[in-house]
């Protein structure tokens, strides 16, 4: 069971680890809006159809204020 600590990276943060994927994105709107280009990338293991492996997310801040996926998938 390849299950690993979510992490989120942005422009002006290399990988940052998360105990959970809940953590993460708590803090995910703050992330976002502290970096230049304003988003974020978000990698964590996954479970699919039983097979678990590595899933990408990247976000950013939608017009409600709040974040919101743009672009995801497997890696």
């Amino acid at each position: 069971m390849p299950n690993f600590k979510p992490c989120v990276s942005t422009a002006n943060q290399r990988m940052k680890p998360y105990r959970t994927y809940a953590l993460l994105k708590r803090d995910l709107k703050k992330l976002i809006e502290s970096t230049p280009d304003n988003q974020a990338m978000v990698s964590r293991s996954r479970r699919y159809l039983g097979e678990w492996g590595e899933w990408f997310e990247y976000w950013r801040i939608c017009s409600n204020g709040k974040p919101k996926i743009f672009k995801q998938g497997w890696m």
